[in-house]
């Protein structure tokens, strides 16, 4: 293994997890700054898609803002989590600055969600990057083994 793989691989298993793990801190930011400064509002479901194999729901909404303007949203609802059907309404928050940064009320990244995924990342991380120094050491002590062979 030569040097530029193993500098690729080795930003890869770093760069990767730690682009992941920004976009997690994005969300969960996005998810305190709705619950803290975010507008309540009812919406209005549109259309409801539900899943055969998971039986989850997707669920498609709209709500309508004081000017007057619609804005949409979606959420993924696990089976029997709420009785979502086209014309219903669900509760949701948007942020009067951005309101196509919305959400429906009790979702979005909990801070569990957060530690769970900082873990897995960094596990994720940590074998992967320790596995290609691994294979890259065990290659370069095969070619020292060969060129020992092949001196008289």
């Amino acid at each position: 293994m030569n040097d530029t793989l193993l500098l690729l691989l080795i930003a890869v298993f770093v760069g990767v997890p730690v682009l992941l793990w920004r976009l997690l801190l994005k969300y969960r930011g996005l998810t305190v700054r709705l619950r803290q400064e975010g507008v309540r509002a009812r919406a209005e479901v549109q259309s409801v898609t539900k899943y055969a194999r998971s039986q989850q729901r997707h669920v498609f909404y709209a709500f309508a803002l004081p000017d007057g303007l619609r804005m949409f949203g979606n959420f993924r609802g696990a089976p029997g989590a709420g009785d979502w059907e086209p014309g219903s309404t669900v509760e949701v928050v948007y942020l009067a600055d951005l309101p196509h940064h919305n959400m429906r009320v009790g979702s979005g990244v909990e801070r569990k969600d957060v530690i769970r995924g900082t873990v897995l990342l960094v596990l994720v991380l940590t074998v992967g990057v320790l596995g290609v120094l691994n294979a890259h050491w065990r290659t370069e002590d095969i070619r020292r083994q060969e060129v020992q062979q092949h001196q008289p």
